[in-house]
């Protein structure tokens, strides 16, 4: 995983993020900025002990279907988010 990139794609999303919400304080996205990063952290955690078991288990397949299965239910998850939060600000206008 390349980490500068991750960092470049952060600062470039803290703009943004400055610019669509200006409301959000410079402590508050440094609040999300290392929760992030301990998020990172303990993703990288969780699939490690996923490999690992998985491994053990004999079950690589069928936990590599389960958790394709999760990403895209996440990306529906928060793509429904994002929808959301777009058409309240458009009915705000």
């Amino acid at each position: 995983m390349n980490w500068d990139r991750i960092e470049g794609n952060w600062k470039q999303f803290k703009g943004k993020a400055k610019q669509q919400w200006g409301k959000l304080s410079d402590d508050q996205l440094e609040f999300f900025e290392l929760h992030e990063a301990a998020d990172i952290v303990h993703s990288r955690m969780g699939w490690q002990a996923v490999a690992k078991f998985a491994r053990e288990l004999n079950m690589e397949d069928a936990v590599a279907k389960a958790c394709r299965r999760n990403l895209i239910v996440w990306e529906m998850y928060l793509n429904g988010i994002a929808d959301a939060g777009d058409a309240s600000r458009w009915s705000r206008r």
